[in-house]
């Protein structure tokens, strides 16, 4: 995933996105999930889907959802009396998601590229042919 949020060309014709496409398909699925059941349908059910157009989520909340955030605060596993990421923000990098249920990511190799300090990978593709040093973590 590379987040560069200036459109290289119109779609044709009737053509759509991944998200037009599948944001009403997966609503779909759950409705028909809560309506009908299923066999397990707690990973369907349960799935995190709080955007604020569910119909349609942006690239950035994606982003931040592919990044991750810490569900609970997040203790620093020497001295559980330091809180390493507050309830809520996302995380700095997937050296802080932990197996306890504490944090979320929808990618651990993800984690990272979206921080409390906002988008870590948009750089100005028409000015720069690769990321500065400076930007690369």
């Amino acid at each position: 995933m590379c987040y560069n949020s200036n459109q290289s060309a119109n779609p044709l014709g009737e053509a759509r996105s991944d998200l037009e496409i599948m944001s009403p398909l997966w609503l779909r699925m759950r409705r028909a999930y809560q309506e009908k059941g299923g066999k397990y349908p707690d990973p369907i059910l349960k799935m995190n889907w709080t955007y604020v157009d569910p119909e349609s989520p942006t690239l950035e909340e994606l982003a931040m959802e592919f990044n991750g955030r810490a569900p609970a605060d997040v203790t620093d596993p020497t001295d559980k009396t330091k809180v390493s990421v507050k309830k809520g923000d996302q995380l700095p990098s997937f050296a802080m998601l932990r197996d306890d249920g504490s944090t979320s990511s929808g990618c651990w190799i993800f984690c990272g590229t979206w921080t409390q300090a906002g988008n870590q990978i948009r750089w100005d593709v028409a000015t720069t042919r690769t990321r500065p040093a400076s930007a690369r973590r």
